[in-house]
């Protein structure tokens, strides 16, 4: 290499930087460790931020940083300043307090000395107020804070009204780069860091109370998602019907919507919790059918198609959608899918053992991300960490939790560049540690602590225009705010005004003291009604108004769903014909409700995803798709024998060579007031005219071929009709292609209006 240029060399572990340092090594060096290599003159350029420097979990370590710098020498080193992002009050805040908190110390190289930041951000982009916005605790008694969950309970709901309050009144502006120019504040310009996820569920929970849209990014409680729970009780009870409650959980959850009225009433006259048996006439039918269904499916199809299957037939993801955060919540049960196929496809698990490998990873708290789901646009408040956070920027930034940090020593040392190590094994009764374990205890002590006030730099610098800082959400001892030690809230304390001293509503040297006390802390919830089972006892008046209440508001639910569900008139193509196709040839059931219908679908999804120029993967793909369907062997050999075969048909020859088509067509026009919707499996065109060509996978003898025509000219009439409505003329015709006789017949437009 010429030239090796390596940005953020702080996030740089001794593996790579002893890499970096071997490739610029002069030529014919001989080396044995990097620290002994020569560097080629103007080869090697280093860009780094000490003060970034958050990533020594993973052995990015800041000595590491300082070990280099030092060799690559001190008269080599040049200082960059300018900030491009903060406005200049926060620039000025982060300067005033990090000059104190980021010194280099006397006893190693663990913290580098701290460079001034200058702004540098272009003018005319900063908005006329900017600065620190302080949320102090208001002057309310209902405000108890006792234990560490109560202090992250009232500080949440403070952040989630103030970002409500902030956002609906549009009074406070940022800057739009995209515009470019000033706009009132959106929820996408506001980013909620913490250190870790650990107040998430106490922010997410007020923020969904005060309806403010949000995203979590990066996330590590996927298996303890409410849908992925929901998923996991419906999964459970199809694995075993003796499991009566996860059966119960299952009717209950939003896939099914039984009701605990629903489930009460049917136990109460006999009814038995097993879907194996029959409940017709009750509400139970419908549930009880495909759950039986399923459990027949489940050892013969992979868990994918059981998944879609269920998703749907009760329409799950659509009423997960609904719900607020409904794009990540249909995300994540998409992802159970994607692990299922996974898995299948390494061949590890049967059914019951994704059940119960599903099912340990939720017990076990196992940590894993959701997957993403914002796009550019998005109009949510994002919460991630501040590590996620690091390299981006945001109108403003809250910062949560300042008051607590994590506990507990560490049990396994590493003194990687003085070759030590120490260790603690065992609990509070019975503990044994190496000899230096205290030594090196307080070693990595200073480390950590070090590390974290970098870690609050880099949260603090991610904010453009606003810093917020909720503080003195603590516990009290006799009047007392008991600021815990070492935590973000003790190293900002010397610089905020006490909590007695606060003038809400103020601006105090660039910094504003919000006004929390004209903030809505405690969302408005009806109590739960109880109703004597007597009407006719004490209180009985009162429960006849509020039954009387809930049947009127019942019937009206039921009014609603009656109208939304006439919608408008809709027809599909296939709904003219008097029969679904069927192949007398293959019968699948209990994998799909009719004979061939499993067939049919493959050998659709063959046509639209193959290649039509390279027919030679259509064997493997068979393999790959059927599998996903629950097809069986035979079936999935028999569709890509079929689907090879039609490929060298003259129809589909006459296709390709046309050069233009298109398969898996939708459409969708209006006629006298009725909407006809559909999909045509391949449209394409010959000179000036379309030509539609639809695939059947009857089984149909050749004498009987004429009746079946006449027997789809609804269909065909449907997709004429189409094409004329939507390019303005009719196609030249309609071909039904017979795939078992490898026959296809021509239907002409103008044979349609005879």
């Amino acid at each position: 290499y010429k030239f090796l240029l390596v940005d953020e060399f702080q996030d740089t572990d001794p593996l790579q930087a002893e890499i970096v340092f071997f490739l610029s090594e002069q030529e014919r060096g001989r080396a044995k460790e990097w620290r002994e290599v020569q560097v080629s003159p103007k080869r090697l350029f280093l860009v780094g931020d000490p003060k970034q420097s958050i990533y020594r979990f993973r052995r990015a370590d800041i000595e590491m940083y300082e070990e280099a710098k030092k060799w690559m020498g001190e008269s080599r080193l040049l200082n960059i300043s300018q900030n491009f992002r903060c406005a200049p009050s926060i620039v000025r805040m982060v300067n005033r307090i990090f000059q104190d908190l980021i010194k280099p110390p006397e006893d190693g190289r663990y913290q580098p000395g701290y460079v001034p930041l200058h702004f540098g951000r272009k003018k005319g982009t900063i908005p006329s107020k900017h600065g620190i916005v302080l949320l102090y605790p208001p002057k309310n008694k209902n405000i108890v804070m006792e234990r560490t969950d109560d202090c992250r309970l009232w500080e949440s709901r403070c952040i989630a009204s103030f970002i409500q309050k902030l956002v609906s009144e549009e009074k406070w502006r940022v800057w739009d780069d995209s515009d470019p120019s000033f706009r009132p504040i959106m929820f996408k310009d506001i980013a909620i860091l913490m250190r870790t996820y650990t107040p998430l569920n106490r922010l997410e929970e007020a923020l969904r109370s005060y309806a403010v849209d949000y995203r979590v990014v990066g996330g590590k409680y996927f298996y303890k998602r409410e849908e992925v729970r929901h998923l996991l009780a419906v999964l459970q009870a199809i694995d075993n019907p003796n499991d009566k409650i996860a059966l119960v959980a299952a009717l209950r959850s939003p896939f099914f919507g039984i009701s605990d009225e629903e489930l009460f009433m049917f136990y109460a006259r006999g009814g038995n919790l097993n879907y194996l048996e029959e409940a017709q006439g009750t509400a139970m039918e419908q549930p009880f059918h495909l759950l039986r269904e399923l459990h027949e499916m489940r050892n013969g199809a992979s868990v994918e198609a059981l998944l879609k299957k269920l998703y749907e037939a009760t329409s799950g993801l659509i009423l997960f959608l609904l719900k607020p955060q409904g794009e990540q919540r249909v995300a994540n049960l998409m992802k159970i899918g994607d692990v299922a196929r996974a898995l299948d496809e390494r061949g590890m698990l049967s059914f019951r053992g994704f059940v119960q490998w599903l099912s340990e990873r939720r017990e076990e708290e196992a940590e894993e991300e959701e997957p993403p789901t914002l796009e550019r646009g998005d109009n949510f408040v994002r919460l991630l960490t501040i590590h996620r956070a690091k390299g981006l920027e945001f109108p403003m930034v809250i910062l949560a939790d300042l008051a607590h940090k994590e506990n507990g020593r560490e049990d396994f040392i590493i003194d990687r560049s003085g070759e030590r190590i120490a260790i603690k094994v065992g609990d509070k009764r019975s503990r044994f540690w190496t000899r230096n374990y205290e030594e090196m205890s307080k070693w990595e002590e200073k480390r950590g602590e070090a590390e974290e006030r970098r870690l609050l730099y880099v949260g603090m610098t991610r904010a453009r225009d606003f810093l917020v800082l909720p503080v003195y959400w603590v516990k009290e001892e006799k009047g007392e705010k008991q600021v815990p030690p070492k935590s973000y809230l003790a190293n900002v304390q010397p610089y905020l005004t006490a909590p007695d001293k606060v003038s809400f509503g103020e601006w105090n040297e660039e910094m504003m003291f919000y006004d929390t006390n004209k903030l809505e802390l405690e969302p408005e919830e009806t109590p739960p009604f109880r109703s004597p089972l007597n009407p006719e006892m004490k209180g009985g008046k009162a429960s006849k108004g509020v039954l009387s209440q809930r049947e009127k508001w019942r019937e009206g639910q039921e009014a609603l769903k009656k109208w939304a569900g006439e919608g408008r008139p809709l027809a599909s193509a296939t709904e003219g014909v008097s029969e679904v196709e069927k192949d007398d040839e293959w019968v699948v059931s209990p994998v799909a409700k009719g004979e061939g219908a499993v067939f049919g679908k493959l050998i659709h999804r063959l046509f639209e995803k193959m290649d039509w120029s390279q027919p030679g993967m259509v064997e493997k793909m068979a393999e790959m798709e059927g599998k996903a369907l629950g097809a069986t062997g035979p079936m999935i050999e028999r569709a890509g024998e079929m689907v090879r075969e039609a490929m060298n048909s003259p129809v589909l020859q006459r296709i390709i060579k046309s050069g233009e088509y298109q398969r898996e067509v939708p459409f969708s026009y209006k006629e006298n007031g009725t909407i006809f919707e559909g999909v045509m499996d391949v449209v394409f065109k010959e000179g000036d005219n379309l030509v539609v060509l639809d695939f059947k996978t009857d089984f149909v003898e050749k004498e009987n071929l004429n009746s079946k025509v006449e027997h789809y000219k609804p269909q065909v009439r449907i997709y004429s009709d189409a094409i004329k409505t939507i390019f303005g003329k009719p196609p030249k015709e309609v071909i039904l292609f017979f795939l078992h006789l490898m026959e296809s017949e021509s239907v002409p437009s103008r044979s349609l209006n005879s």
